[in-house]
């Protein structure tokens, strides 16, 4: 898979179709870098994804397990 991928579009449409399926793939916005931030000029559209796979993504802490007793058993029925 490349690193990078230039979409360029002149309708919201069409823009959003070339890039739904990048995103699926795992590119993403580099908003952090003025040269591949999304931009808009009139009816033209460009950005650069960047793929993003190789990006450590930060993990949801596990969860504390529910304990049994602790909710009101009428609440249940």
């Amino acid at each position: 898979m490349e690193k990078f991928v230039k979409v360029e579009a002149y309708s919201l449409l069409e823009f959003c179709t070339k890039i739904e399926p990048l995103i699926r793939k795992g590119y993403g916005f580099d908003v952090d870098s003025n040269e591949n931030c999304p931009q808009s000029f009139g009816s033209y559209m460009a950005a650069t994804l960047v793929d993003q796979t190789e990006k450590k993504r930060p993990g949801r802490p596990p969860s504390a397990p529910k304990s049994q007793g602790d909710g009101d058993a009428d609440a249940a029925e």
